[in-house]
């Protein structure tokens, strides 16, 4: 009797860390979203165009998953700041981004 009680405790308190890990999860996602729609507004309000916005952004992207928002933020503001020429060479941006890590 008492190791089936002892079961379901423990099947239920596995599935309430599942469930919360699930939920911290798709929270962490929806503030990667909100941090790059953010940043896209940001460079539309700062005048950039539609294709240095874009260029910009897929640059950046693959960082925008390991990143918090007030992290991506920072970033587009060093990238904002970045003159093109920067930002077309591989190896200047990469140094430019790893210093605003």
């Amino acid at each position: 009797m008492e190791k089936i009680f002892l079961q379901s405790v423990i099947i239920t308190l596995a599935i309430c860390v599942a469930v919360l890990t699930l939920i911290i999860y798709k929270q962490n996602r929806k503030d990667c979203k909100f941090g790059l729609f953010a940043t896209i507004d940001y460079f539309k309000r700062e005048g950039y165009s539609d294709e240095k916005t874009e260029f910009i952004i897929t640059r950046m992207t693959n960082m925008y998953l390991t990143l918090s928002p007030d992290k991506i933020r920072e970033l587009a503001k060093t990238v904002k700041e970045m003159p093109m020429e920067t930002i077309l060479d591989n190896e200047k941006f990469n140094q430019a981004l790893q210093q605003t890590k």
